[in-house]
């Protein structure tokens, strides 16, 4: 029988996991996490190990390690493993001879969306960004609401929120208003959500201590 790697995700909180997915860790020898704090035991057949404190990279390596031992390994991400989950794709590229199947799941974006349409901010035609350190070039597309993941990445780069700002001031009148949703943990049950414009989105920005989330309305003509 071929080794198997299932990647779940968990949605934003455990309560979130499917019935495909709590089927998928009862089957598996052992089920690893890098988006929980600590070891967890889910029900009398799924105990979930945490790897939070291993890197990508790292916990790579102890998958590879594992399958020496297991046939059958599940790896529980936060929200959908394919949205916005770089361990994902490091799996996929990296991993070989190994059968990995990926499951369907809540993810952050479908709580964001929530969180936007209960201030009535609901989206029409949509870009989506994601920033990382590695972002080199930022384009930003006024005729379609925008929503920025990663946003905590400015406040990071200087550079990067220079580049973000000058971009900015070049797509939007200078009073077109910036929503930054602030999100203190993985659970985005906590949220503060911050209305500015392009002269104040540089002191805001540089006051946020977790992960932010960026909304930006289109541009009426």
């Amino acid at each position: 029988m071929k080794k198997t790697l299932f990647i779940c995700g968990y949605g934003i909180t455990l309560k979130h996991i499917t019935a495909e997915t709590s089927e998928v860790l009862e089957k598996a020898e052992v089920v690893i996490s890098p988006s929980i704090d600590k070891d967890i035991i889910l029900s009398a057949r799924i105990k979930i190990k945490s790897v939070r404190d291993l890197n990508p990279e790292q916990q790579l390596t102890l998958i590879k390690k594992l399958f020496k031992k297991y046939e059958k390994i599940a790896f529980l991400t936060y929200g959908n493993p394919c949205f916005l989950n770089s361990i994902t794709y490091l799996i996929k590229n990296q991993l070989k001879n190994v059968k990995t199947i990926t499951l369907p799941a809540v993810s952050s974006f479908d709580i964001i969306i929530d969180i936007f349409n209960e201030l009535n901010l609901i989206p029409r035609d949509l870009t989506v960004i994601s920033l990382n350190k590695d972002k080199k070039k930022i384009k930003l597309y006024p005729e379609t609401d925008t929503i920025i993941f990663g946003a905590e990445a400015l406040k990071e780069d200087d550079s990067l929120l220079k580049q973000f700002l000058l971009t900015f001031k070049k797509s939007y009148s200078d009073d077109h208003p910036i929503y930054i949703v602030i999100i203190k943990d993985f659970s985005c049950q906590d949220t503060k959500i911050i209305k500015t414009k392009t002269n104040n989105f540089e002191t805001k920005i540089k006051t946020i201590k977790n992960m932010a989330t960026i909304f930006i309305p289109f541009a009426k003509k």
